[in-house]
């Protein structure tokens, strides 16, 4: 299955809510990738990477 264009663009992404610290690693493209969307964004790649996880869990809790 194919969800397509799911995720609104990084600047609508960020909202705050309860956290809770966990460490992951990331493919250096994909870190790359988020800080390049975090800069032109002036959002935190932090909050970009954790609104992504949020949006593909709420659309999977679906299922």
């Amino acid at each position: 299955m194919i969800i397509k264009d799911f995720l609104p663009p990084p600047e609508q992404l960020i909202r705050k809510q309860p956290t809770q610290k966990v460490t992951i690693s990331l493919t250096k493209n994909s870190l790359k990738f988020f800080k390049k969307a975090g800069k032109k964004s002036h959002i935190p790649y932090q909050q970009l990477i954790r609104k992504v996880v949020e949006q593909y869990s709420i659309i999977y809790q679906k299922y």
